[in-house]
């Protein structure tokens, strides 16, 4: 399809490029378990099923979408040899062929669509080949990357803008959340060993969160903290629910603190978990201790949800926001006891959207730095994308599992009441 894209006029592959995208969103929605599921049917979550990772999508490119870009860059690239002789003065392409009917088309439907592509073409598809023989404009062999880069961001932009103007804040911290850093890591993730592999069913409920969908037949009150329309006001409320905080959310947050305890051994470095007589006072105890790069490091580990109730307004405003409020809370209560071993204390906090924080992006950083100059037995580019993968499945495990047993106490409590 890509190749047909590249070399069939639009208006002649818009139909098949149309089906093309039904049938690829049809097979999307039946993997992630959302075929028959109405709200997932609207045009924002499609959107966002085609929208690039880095915007919080899945990289299901929209045929039909991109049909003009692939086509105007196609023949933009040809323009080089085959249609030289078009760029003089005086040869400039008829206005009455077939070729400039199909360029004007193009022209007009990307600069409708996403005005800031305005840079990207010629005035006219008369001028059209002179206009990128010159060294000064973009380059051709980029010009489609370029042109869709401009539209995505220009769709993402329209869609916070939608949100904000119908008061939806939710969607904004949502939208804000899932484009921060390595939030689009686990669904990049290659699941080549079992740190890195997400089971179908967490995978879908990871799908869920990142798109917007609440978790299908859930009650609006909680029966693990007995809170009343919990749910209702929250569909994600088990990520933070008393219920689940000794015993989901703190296997998740173990699966992660043990994360970073292995790679930083892999990388060369030591670690010790919960170190204990740390606090001359109360004997608080970090999660971690290590040395990294003949660097002492304390961090304590946290996930912190950016769409709950109490967060999402400042997340609607700015990226990590929920991560930064923890960073600072862990800074102020674990300082002192870094400097009484002369140690450097440094947060890892995670979003549950799978935004990492600035302090994490710092660890995770230092560990892939010492895996390269300690010279391990694994190349530091495969331990770096490991390392990170690893991270981002350990974060959507634990909020599958906090939500799966959140509804599985629901359906027991329910069938209880039953009997």
């Amino acid at each position: 399809m890509s190749y047909l894209l590249r070399v069939t006029p639009p208006d002649a592959i818009r139909d098949t490029a149309t089906r093309f995208d039904q049938e690829t969103l049809l097979i999307a929605r039946k993997l992630l378990g959302i075929e028959g599921y109405q709200p997932a049917h609207n045009t924002q979550v499609t959107q966002q099923l085609q929208a690039p990772l880095r915007y919080g999508g899945f990289g299901i490119t929209s045929a039909a979408s991109s049909s003009h870009s692939s086509y105007l860059a196609s023949v933009a690239t040809a323009a080089i040899s085959v249609f030289h002789a078009n760029t003089a003065p005086n040869m400039l392409l008829p206005s009455d062929s077939m070729l400039h009917s199909e360029l004007s088309k193009c022209i007009h439907t990307i600069k409708a669509a996403t005005p800031a592509c305005v840079n990207l073409l010629p005035q006219s598809a008369s001028t059209f080949f002179s206009h990128y023989e010159h060294e000064s404009n973009v380059a051709t062999s980029g010009l489609h990357s370029a042109i869709n880069q401009l539209a995505t961001q220009h769709i993402f932009n329209a869609t916070i803008d939608a949100a904000e103007a119908a008061g939806d804040i939710t969607t904004v911290a949502r939208l804000r959340s899932i484009t921060a850093p390595h939030a689009s890591d686990w669904k990049a993730a290659l699941p080549s060993n079992s740190r890195m592999i997400l089971p179908d069913v967490h995978y879908r409920v990871a799908a869920l969160f990142n798109l917007g969908l609440d978790v299908p037949n859930l009650p609006s009150d909680c029966h693990g903290c007995g809170g009343k329309n919990k749910l209702a006001n929250d569909p994600y409320h088990y990520l933070s629910c008393t219920q689940h905080k000794r015993k989901e959310i703190t296997i998740g947050h173990n699966l992660l603190v043990h994360i970073l305890y292995v790679f930083n051994n892999m990388s060369g470095g030591t670690a010790v978990k919960e170190p204990q007589d740390l606090h001359d006072d109360d004997g608080r105890r970090p999660d971690l201790q290590m040395v990294t790069n003949n660097q002492h490091i304390l961090t304590d580990v946290q996930i912190t949800n950016p769409v709950c109730p109490s967060y999402k307004q400042g997340a609607s405003r700015q990226e990590l926001y929920a991560a930064e409020l923890s960073e600072k809370r862990k800074i102020n209560k674990y300082t002192k006891t870094a400097a009484q071993h002369h140690a450097t204390f440094i947060p890892f906090v995670m979003e549950a959207t799978g935004g990492m924080s600035k302090s994490a992006q710092d660890i995770y950083e230092r560990i892939i730095l010492a895996s390269r100059d300690s010279g391990s037995l694994w190349p530091h580019e495969i331990i770096a994308r490991d390392f990170r993968s690893s991270i981002a499945v350990a974060v959507q495990r634990r909020n599958a599992m906090a939500m799966i047993a959140g509804r599985s106490l629901a359906i027991g409590r329910a069938a209880t009441s039953a009997a």
